[in-house]
């Protein structure tokens, strides 16, 4: 590992010469690469509000993240095994390492090492950040770029294709294969299983646009309750993915009895699935709900046979038996502690 100390508060500035032994890769997006020092302030990256935006991610700049490369910096220095950040030659828009940059933004430092380089022919800054913003880890820590991240960048490459029209009818979509041929064309470490799943829950999210109204939790509580003509605080919902799960909906329940001492009603919605899917998701929901239903009356049948014979006092549906012990030295290990 090649690492060099710096004094950021000093105003120090590292030296191309540091990076002589670094190979950048070929890249299909981006040409003519090299190496230059550029002012921090004069990258471009930030929003209206003056903030780093990761729009190569899914969900930005992670602030974990960069106060782990904050630390690693100030305590190790700055390692040249890495690719610093990539910027376009003539714009210096940012293309990758934008975690990075909201580091050295938040150290206020004046000059930095960047990739600069020119968009391939017929190539925009969107592919560019779709192949490198994906398929590089230029910082270490890394974060490497998750299901997430591809499916966003993929979805932003479906609607960037000429034939591509949203206001048609049956609009236009790059195939199962052309999506998957994306995604392995960028670096990555995922099975040709994930690759697939990817790429299907993509274009199952572009094409329920098309034939379905969108919900979430909010939303369809909302409509819900407008449908039902009941307050909102009496309605659950549920999807049949994992952003709104049934589980957690009937953890809502409950606490809902707990509370008021009634059965809130309960409202299911898909997500992200397409119109010709959709009876067989409300299909499987349903079943499942049956399946909860049937379960708790017989639950509640053993509740009335303890009644019966005196004993529902002493009747739990929730058996705690106590707790692991932790306590190092305070605890008997070979025994659960209770209290």
């Amino acid at each position: 590992m090649s690492t060099h100390k710096i004094n950021f508060s000093k105003g120090e500035v590292p030296e191309l010469s540091w990076w002589d032994n670094l190979i950048i890769p070929k890249f299909n997006h981006f040409k003519n690469l090299e190496l230059k020092i550029l002012k921090v302030d004069s990258i471009v990256c930030k929003n209206e509000k003056g903030q780093v935006i990761n729009t190569a991610r899914s969900l930005g700049v992670n602030k974990v993240n960069a106060g782990n490369i904050r630390e690693n910096l100030l305590a190790k220095g700055v390692n040249t095994d890495y690719i610093p950040g990539v910027v376009i030659r003539d714009t210096l828009e940012m293309v990758d390492g934008f975690t990075r940059q909201s580091v050295l933004d938040e150290l206020e430092q004046s000059e930095w090492v960047y990739v600069v380089g020119d968009l391939a022919k017929g190539s925009t800054i969107e592919d560019a950040k779709d192949e490198l913003g994906l398929g590089l880890n230029d910082h270490d820590p890394s974060l490497k770029s998750d299901n997430a991240d591809f499916r966003s960048r993929l979805r932003g490459w479906i609607e960037r294709q000429d034939d591509y029209d949203p206001e048609a009818e049956n609009p236009s979509i790059p195939t199962f294969k052309e999506c998957k041929d994306w995604v392995n064309a960028i670096s990555h470490s995922f099975t040709q299983e994930t690759v697939s799943r990817i790429v299907s829950e993509t274009i199952n999210g572009v094409e329920t646009d098309f034939s379905m109204e969108a919900f979430d939790k909010v939303s369809a509580k909302q409509r819900g309750a407008k449908l039902l003509n009941l307050k909102k605080s009496d309605v659950l919902t549920f999807d049949n993915k994992s952003g709104a799960s049934f589980d957690r909906c009937f953890i809502d329940l409950i606490k809902h009895y707990d509370k008021y001492n009634q059965f809130p009603v309960v409202v299911g919605f898909t997500n992200r699935t397409p119109s010709k899917d959709a009876l067989s998701a409300r299909i499987k929901m349903k079943k499942m709900v049956d399946s909860y239903n049937t379960t708790i009356r017989s639950m509640f049948k053993e509740y009335r046979a303890a009644e019966k014979r005196g004993d529902s006092a002493e009747f739990e549906v929730i058996k705690l038996k106590g707790f692991l012990p932790q306590i190092i030295d305070g605890e008997d290990a070979d025994e659960l502690v209770t209290v």
